[in-house]
């Protein structure tokens, strides 16, 4: 007991881990979905930035083409007008300048400059000749913005931090830099974000960091983005698929819980032991009642797996349910030659009696004895039973019964005087030996009404000249008055159990019934 209780704790704990496994599985898959898309969306917002640095890079190159078209070599208020109508039309220029050499001389939010002023040397040089300083701070409308500052020939334009702050929309810490003959130059945003080599995307418990540099113009763009901003974001679904995995765990291990029952449960066993070859048989020996002696034997098909034995009233009603009873049969077939093969020299006009079922007696499939191994065993007699009890359809049984009797097989009726035959229906097909059941000799001794109908058999079998055999003997008195009424052959536990086919080989050898 304590040794069944351990296996089915040990069993229900394997249900529960698997379970959870499940569970943390259909989670862990979700979560790793949504970072997916997550990270999707962080590289449209990239990809949008990319989208729109290339506009402020147009703007640029539009304004910048214009100014110059003007051919102009000092700053007026002609030029100042010119400027400040293309800072008027501008989305992302706040400021427009006129620089010679080393001085720039106005600007549109100053005007001209009393003083000239002196401009130093540029942090990098950018698309196109440009020359770019990043992170300054200028004075603006009376402001002090931190800006950057493009220069295209004499002229310069002011794009301000705040016009890059705008270009990303979703919370994250970002870097604009420019991609230039290997190189990453700061342009905007967090100077602590690495450098990117190639775009990736990498996830830890704390951030999403995603870089990616663009096709179209010779910038990159990384990202840093709080893992609770990612949880926000999915806040429903996370929440959604973490009721979906706890009812995944507690589905699987319902499932896993019917499984273990059906896999526990007799059909199951049966049939995962017809598919695994687990059946066996036993031999019970069938004597004459005069001598003793063993004659042949009944085969008895037995079960047993790793639970405990199945006995035949419950495995054969599962095999004709399946509609297994031919793959029963060869199995069995193969099992009895396979006993028999090496102890065949030692016997002699030996009859092994073999179940069929009337199904494939009637369907025909039993003639497929005829070329199975089992008939080559040289001192076989091979005896086809037919259990009375299972109705054969007249035209299809009785030629294959025929059939068989034509070839040198007999042909057994087991459980006589308990289901459908007749004496007309015996004469329709060839019969060489009648099994009286079990139940008739076993009310012998009380004198009841069924021990009485045993003359009658005897008569029928003498009317159409065929052997009988009394099975279920068990004593030393049913023997005789078996005997007494004139029927020669037996079975049942006086004479022997089922036993395995060597035991019934030393029974034979010694010739006396046990």
């Amino acid at each position: 007991m304590p040794a069944i209780n351990s296996y089915h704790v040990l069993s229900l704990l394997f249900k529960i881990c698997i379970s959870l496994l499940v569970g943390l599985a259909v989670h862990f898959s979700a979560t790793k979905y949504l970072e997916y898309d997550f990270e999707s969306v962080i590289h449209a917002e990239i990809h949008s930035t990319f989208e729109e640095i290339a506009q402020i890079t147009g703007e640029l190159d539009s304004v910048f083409q214009s100014l110059h078209a003007l051919n102009v070599s000092e700053c007026d208020e002609d030029l100042l007008l010119a400027m400040r109508q293309h800072l008027f039309s501008a989305l992302y220029i706040k400021d427009l300048g006129y620089v010679q050499g080393d001085y720039m001389l106005c600007s549109t939010g100053v005007g001209i400059f009393k003083d000239p002023v002196y401009v130093d040397i540029a942090d990098y040089q950018g698309p196109k000749g440009s020359e770019i300083w990043v992170d300054r701070g200028i004075e603006l409308f009376d402001q002090q913005v931190k800006a950057m500052i493009i220069r295209n020939g004499n002229f310069n334009a002011v794009i301000t931090e705040q016009q890059f702050n705008s270009l990303i929309s979703i919370p994250v810490q970002w870097r604009i830099m420019y991609h230039y003959q290997g190189e990453h130059v700061h342009v905007a945003g967090h100077k602590s974000l690495p450098v990117p080599v190639t775009a990736q995307h990498k996830v830890d418990d704390a951030f999403f960091y995603q870089t990616d540099c663009s096709d179209v113009v010779p910038y990159c763009v990384g990202t840093l983005t709080p893992r609770s901003y990612f949880e926000e974001y999915n806040q429903r679904l996370l929440v959604l698929w973490l009721i979906i995995a706890i009812l995944t765990a507690v589905l699987t291990f319902g499932g896993l819980l019917i499984a273990s029952r059906f896999r526990r449960s007799k059909k199951s066993r049966v049939l995962r032991g017809l598919k695994t070859k687990q059946f066996y048989c036993e031999y019970q020996p069938i004597v004459s009642l005069s001598s003793g002696h063993v004659i042949g034997c009944e085969v008895l098909a037995r079960f047993k797996d790793n639970t405990g034995p199945i006995f035949p009233d419950e495995f054969i009603p599962v095999i004709q349910d399946s509609n297994k009873t031919w793959e029963f049969s060869v199995q069995i077939m193969n099992r009895v030659y396979s006993d028999l093969s090496p102890e065949c020299e030692a016997l002699e006009s030996f009859k092994v009696n073999i179940n069929f079922f009337a199904r494939d007696i009637d369907n025909g499939r039993v003639l497929a004895i005829k070329a199975h191994p089992l008939n080559t065993l040289k001192n076989i007699n091979l005896v086809v039973e037919v259990t009375e009890s299972e109705q054969l359809a007249s035209s299809s049984s009785k030629n294959t019964l025929n059939s068989l009797t034509e070839s040198g097989f007999q042909v057994a009726i087991d459980d006589f005087g308990t289901g459908y035959s007749n004496l007309g229906q015996l004469r329709q097909f060839t019969c060489h030996t009648l099994k009286i059941d079990r139940s008739f000799v076993s009310e012998m001794e009380g004198g009841s009404i069924r021990s009485s109908l045993i003359p009658h058999v005897v008569d029928i079998a003498k009317n159409i000249n065929v052997n009988i055999v009394a099975e279920g003997i068990e004593n030393d008195k049913q023997r005789m008055a078996l005997l007494d009424a004139g029927i020669a052959f037996g079975q049942g536990y006086h004479f022997g159990k089922p036993m395995s086919l060597n035991k019934l080989i030393s029974q034979l050898k010694s010739d006396k019934p046990q």
